[in-house]
């Protein structure tokens, strides 16, 4: 999985990169090419808004959320993927497994 991290008005250390590429690790399973996560961090005042773009063959997801505290935003975010990536996967074998069934019948 390729991570790209784009931090405004604030620099991002090495330790939260590992977190962040630890956390957005665990959503390979649910692709079936390896996808490009592009992971925007913005602090406003005492907030952040974090916003999460995954790009693959199978399809696109977007989330963005807000917090206070960073790696509590970075987790509830990863959290909202797996349910999307999910979604999507089962979706697309769904799809797979219907074409194989009407090719079965067909012939």
């Amino acid at each position: 999985m390729k991570i790209t991290i784009q931090s405004v008005h604030f620099k991002v250390d090495k330790v939260f990169e590992e977190f962040a590429e630890e956390k957005f690790s665990k959503l390979d399973k649910f692709f079936f090419d390896e996808p490009n996560v592009h992971l925007i961090i913005k602090k406003e005042r005492y907030n952040y808004i974090v916003e999460a773009e995954v790009k693959s063959k199978t399809g696109s997801l977007f989330i963005k959320e807000n917090s206070d505290d960073l790696s509590m935003c970075v987790t509830k975010i990863v959290d909202k993927l797996k349910n999307k990536a999910s979604k999507l996967h089962d979706k697309k074998i769904d799809i797979s497994h219907k074409s194989e069934q009407k090719n079965l019948i067909q012939l």
